[in-house]
């Protein structure tokens, strides 16, 4: 398994999400967003605030 900056391993999980995000990004694969949630307005204003 890789390491990582300080030698510390990194999870498989990380390394399959790398994988998948740089074949969206090279096109070998199709980018389903269907499944992105929208947050209602209520809530974006909520977060707006407390920043």
């Amino acid at each position: 398994m890789p390491n990582g900056p300080r030698e510390e391993k990194r999870s498989a999980d990380a390394i399959g999400r790398a994988v998948h995000t740089a074949k969206i990004a090279t096109g070998e694969i199709e980018d389903d967003c269907d499944d992105v949630k929208v947050l209602p307005p209520s809530l974006v204003a909520w977060a707006a605030r407390s920043c």
